[in-house]
């Protein structure tokens, strides 16, 4: 068995009990209900043994690692039918409760965990609607997903249910380990979108020593004194400064300043200083330098810890190194070293860059651009970072799918980039769908519910010559995401059909949006 898989979902089930706001220090741990799959294709081998005893020996040691008086549940699907068509309608409602939530028993949980066998279907919608019933219906609590496949009892989709659960309680959390999914377009789309709209995060684990790590600091990451992909002590990376302070009790707010068009504030909360820019946590950096992570590794330990779980790492130009610890977005720990390689300080931040040479379909949309494409960044560092830029006009240059359609369009002012556009307003996504980036799991193509789950608080506004729709969100600084939806032969598709980033205080001027009439109709 590979020892990686095992520590993904291990990390993730750290993340999973740690409360999304409230208070530093709660007087017991948020409930957690783990959902195990367990459908036919968990027979599969994984480095010499099934997918399912990867799964049920990483499961164990995450349920070992949960703190003590977790309130623990514990869900399986597949376990009941077969996958063949005949048992559909039955195999569509398999989902088994193996434990309710009670305060965590590890070996009667472990037991459970042995007894599952593989062999249904993969009603994930379901699962998850069975879990969110467990679990406090206005109080925070975390779902945790362990699959290897695709939702094979749509509609509803997962990412659907998932969206609705989390808006029906904003403080549940959904968090998904993909397990084998690296090859599986349509698998890792989904489970990122689930993490995404259901307020979690998304991981996949291609080999067991990855698994391992992370489920084991899922695990542990609500523990003080850690830092984990989530944040610290409860304070979490994207929180707004009111959340902040709500959090911490006493925190000092430093006087705001501004870099690169960005306002940064620090924040003292006595056990580390909390960054925020354009009032969003960016990063954190404890305060005692002896502060270790939730998957273990603390200052002292040679750097080759961080290599062995996570790669080789992106160097930084301070000789720090940035090491991605989510499939998907911009989380990481910056880590710095004495001149022997060992570990000196461990700072968990969103400070990761696009990987070049990485599929497009990775890439993340969100405020500050797309992908390795940041908003205000030079045209010579645009096209350094992604090569494959084309020049249509002297402010438009563009990236284009093999069938010939734009997939991504970036325009210029003054030599700074302004604005990005995903996919083409006036075409339906077809092919583009699979192989463009995504704004938290939303695909060209997904539908209006979904992107108002995703991003709440947005505005839709109808545009006459076109017939589209868009439906608009801004950021602090100005900065504006913005998913256009299109209509066919005067029918409304309900599928997103482009989605924007741009610098609203530029893009609003008159002059921009003629030069850049090919990207903003």
């Amino acid at each position: 068995m590979s020892t990686a898989v095992i520590a993904t979902i291990a990390t993730l089930f750290s993340l999973l009990v740690s409360p999304s706001s409230g208070a530093v220090a709660a007087d017991a741990p948020a409930p957690v209900v783990l959902i195990v799959d367990a459908s036919g294709s968990m027979v599969r081998d994984a480095g010499g043994r099934s997918r399912m005893a990867v799964a049920q020996e990483a499961t164990r040691a995450a349920i070992t690692a949960l703190p003590t008086g977790t309130p623990t549940g514990l869900l399986v699907f597949g376990t009941g039918t077969g996958n063949d068509d005949r048992e559909r309608a039955a195999g569509c409602q398999d989902v088994t409760t193996l434990s309710p939530l009670r305060p965590v028993d590890a070996k009667a949980l472990g037991a459970a965990v042995d007894g599952i066998r593989a062999s249904g279907f993969t009603p994930i919608g379901p699962a998850l609607r069975k879990a969110a019933a467990m679990l406090p219906a206005d109080g925070p609590g975390s779902i945790v997903l362990v699959s290897d496949g695709v939702d094979t009892c749509a509609p509803p989709s997962s990412c659907e249910v998932a969206a609705q659960l989390h808006r029906a309680n904003p403080l549940l959390t959904i968090h998904v380990v993909g397990f084998g999914v690296d090859d599986d377009e349509e698998a890792q789309q989904q489970m990122t979108c689930i993490g995404g709209v259901g307020g979690g995060t998304a991981v996949s684990a291609s080999d067991p020593a990855q698994l391992s790590a992370r489920l084991r600091a899922a695990a542990t990451a609500q523990r003080d004194g850690v830092v984990s992909a989530q944040g610290m002590n409860g304070v979490r990376l994207g929180m707004t400064l009111a959340e902040v302070r709500a959090a911490v009790d006493g925190a000092r707010v430093g006087t705001p300043t501004t870099s690169g068009g960005v306002e940064v504030i620090v924040v003292d909360c006595g056990w580390g200083k909390v960054e925020l820019h354009d009032d969003r946590v960016f990063s954190i950096t404890p305060t005692d330098a002896s502060t270790g992570t939730a998957e273990g590794i603390a200052p002292g330990d040679g750097i080759a810890a961080f290599i062995r779980l996570y790669g080789a790492g992106q160097p930084q130009p301070d000789g720090s190194v940035v090491f991605p610890v989510t499939s998907t977005g911009q989380t990481g720990y910056r880590v710095e070293t004495d001149g022997t390689g060992a570990i000196r300080t461990v700072v968990v931040c969103r400070c990761v860059a696009a990987a070049q040479g990485t599929s497009v379909s990775t890439w993340e949309i969100g405020f500050d651009g797309v992908g390795p494409l940041q908003i205000g960044m030079t045209l010579d560092d645009a096209r350094a970072a992604v090569p494959g830029l084309t020049r249509r006009s002297d402010a438009v240059w563009m990236l284009t799918a093999p069938s010939g359609k734009p997939l991504l369009s970036a325009g210029f002012v003054d030599d700074q980039l302004a604005v990005v556009q995903v996919g083409s307003s006036s075409d339906v996504p077809g092919d583009l769908r699979q192989i463009a980036p995504r704004a938290r799991g939303i695909l060209l193509g997904d539908s209006t519910g979904l992107v108002t789950d995703a991003f709440p608080g947005g505005s839709t506004s109808a545009a006459s010559i076109d017939q589209n729709t868009r439906y608009i969100v801004t950021d602090r600084a100005g900065r504006v995401l913005s998913f256009r939806f299109t209509y066919v032969s005067g029918i409304h598709q309900d599928g997103v059909a482009s989605i924007r980033v741009e610098d609203g205080s530029v893009t609003r001027r008159t002059d921009v949006r003629q030069s850049f009439a090919l990207i903003l109709p």
